[in-house]
């Protein structure tokens, strides 16, 4: 899916460009690694200086469903034990007694670390673990960017299943609007 916008300069403005997309397989399966190639357009180029030096950075979040199981062989004979009559402890517990948040927010995410990978140049690598967790929807968010100007780029982003399949994954994809003004130039797919 390609993603454009139509402004140049809009530093710390984040659009979305799809959320919760299913990819195009039902369970990556566990152990297995699943790669997606974002290609970016060559007219991105430094806008948001003093703040950073990124020509393009995107969010990438790759979620499997909470329906991620691994089924047992058979159920079991005895039921569980009956819940607990009274509470565990006597009162609730204090409320914190530090103020959040600590500090400031970061105007962008921070890139996950890269290696160049080939063929050619402007070609990155992202290695992640994914760790599925049963019953419970598992996200991975990947901070992808590039700072050459005027260059196609390919990030290609290698998620490791971990520990159980990663059922009914999705993908959700955001970016800062840092040079989109010309959509033939500036996009990525």
């Amino acid at each position: 899916q390609r993603c454009t916008a139509d402004q140049d300069s809009n530093c710390g403005g984040w659009e979305s460009c799809f959320e919760s997309v299913p990819l195009t397989i039902d369970k990556i399966t566990k152990d297995e690694t699943y790669v997606i190639t974002i290609q970016t357009g060559n007219g991105f180029n430094t806008l948001c200086t003093p703040t950073h030096s990124y020509t393009f950075i995107a969010s990438v979040t790759i979620t499997c469903s909470s329906a991620t199981a691994l089924p047992t062989p058979s159920p079991s004979n005895n039921p569980t034990n009956l819940p607990t009559k009274s509470p565990t402890t006597k009162s609730p517990t204090r409320a914190p007694t530090t103020k959040s948040p600590s500090m400031p927010p970061t105007p962008s995410p921070t890139i996950t670390p890269s290696t160049p990978c080939g063929p050619g140049t402007n070609r990155w690598c992202y290695y992640i673990n994914l760790t599925p967790i049963v019953g419970s929807a598992t996200s991975k968010l990947v901070a992808i960017g590039s700072t050459t100007n005027g260059v196609q780029s390919y990030h290609e982003i290698h998620a490791q299943i971990i520990g159980n399949h990663c059922t009914n994954p999705t993908i959700s994809v955001s970016f800062e609007e840092i040079d989109f003004s010309s959509p033939t130039l500036e996009y990525f797919d």
